[in-house]
């Protein structure tokens, strides 16, 4: 497993290798049919398999199934009793400004590029997008994009932070929105979180196999559902991802498989077509969510 995502990140044709390897082990002694969808509760290491890049003589694992994950049965139980159908309404933070090195233009063209697609949007860019501005304004939303950098400590998980721009500018590095600090978050109202970021899916393995880290912090704040990224995204490869993700769902397509024709939007694409480009992103939590086509209270 660690072989596969070394591979892929390393953007190295092993990756396919590995990836057969691990569909024959994990996969085909299911007997899926065709088109099934996919709902997984990961167990220990598989937290950072990407089942997505998992492969056959017939191709990836996303080309033959829709793919969601779950923090655990329990919890897809809970998750799936809550509205599925939410009002377009968009709270997005992207692209603050900390120092030269940390600008991420990328980051803030994919926040431009799927506001529109929300009947209402509120968008916090550069020294808007403070600590103080996503604890105001994040609650407000149905759908919480953030698009900045982020940092996983596997150490001590509720230290995994999300950097955002400090409220006194010009800044000498970033202000930090802790794993911790999300818990005492009322995000109730947001039924989607996508942090579209730098390995924000990853923690420390827990004994109920669950991931410390972000992914516990915005299912206890009140989330429905989370995206999450296994590695390092590039930006024109995550920006299609997220633009086709969202449109799919306001053309009143469910989540699992709107990211599922995200994903192959991004695979067919020639030079995008390694795992690196298309794979980094999980589903996870209630994978029915849609969004509504006109809004609502």
């Amino acid at each position: 497993m660690t072989d596969l995502r070394n591979a892929i990140v390393r953007r190295r044709p092993a990756a396919l290798t590995y990836g057969d390897k691990l569909d024959a082990l994990l996969i085909a002694p299911l007997g899926l049919r065709a088109n099934e969808r996919l709902i997984i509760v990961p167990h220990g290491a598989l937290h950072y398999l990407p089942f997505q890049a998992l492969h056959d003589a017939d191709g990836f694992l996303i080309e033959r199934h829709a793919i969601a994950l779950e923090p655990s049965a329990s919890v897809a139980v809970q998750l799936a009793q809550r509205q599925q159908k939410i009002a377009s309404d968009l709270v997005a933070f992207g692209n603050p400004t900390i120092t030269p090195a940390y600008a991420l233009p990328g980051a803030e063209a994919e926040v431009q590029g799927i506001a529109p697609l929300f009947a209402r949007n509120e968008v916090f860019l550069h020294s808007d997008a403070t600590r103080l501005s996503f604890r105001d304004n994040a609650p407000a939303g149905r759908v919480l994009h953030v698009a900045t950098h982020a940092q996983a400590d596997t150490i001590d998980p509720l230290h995994s932070s999300i950097l955002l721009a400090p409220a006194t500018q010009p800044a000498d590095g970033p202000d930090a929105l802790l794993a911790k600090d999300i818990y005492n978050l009322k995000l109730n109202n947001v039924s989607l979180v996508t942090l579209s970021a730098c390995e924000t899916g990853l923690g420390r393995i827990a004994r109920g196999d669950e991931i410390l880290g972000f992914t516990r912090a915005f299912f206890y704040a009140g989330a429905t559902s989370l995206i999450v990224s296994m590695w390092p995204v590039a930006d024109e490869s995550s920006a299609l991802t997220m633009r086709t993700f969202y449109a799919q769902l306001a053309q009143g397509h469910d989540a699992i498989d709107a990211m599922r024709t995200a994903q192959l939007a991004v695979l067919h694409t020639p030079r995008f077509a390694h795992p690196f480009f298309w794979a980094p992103f999980d589903l996870m939590g209630g994978w029915r969510l849609t969004i509504a086509r006109q809004q609502q209270g």
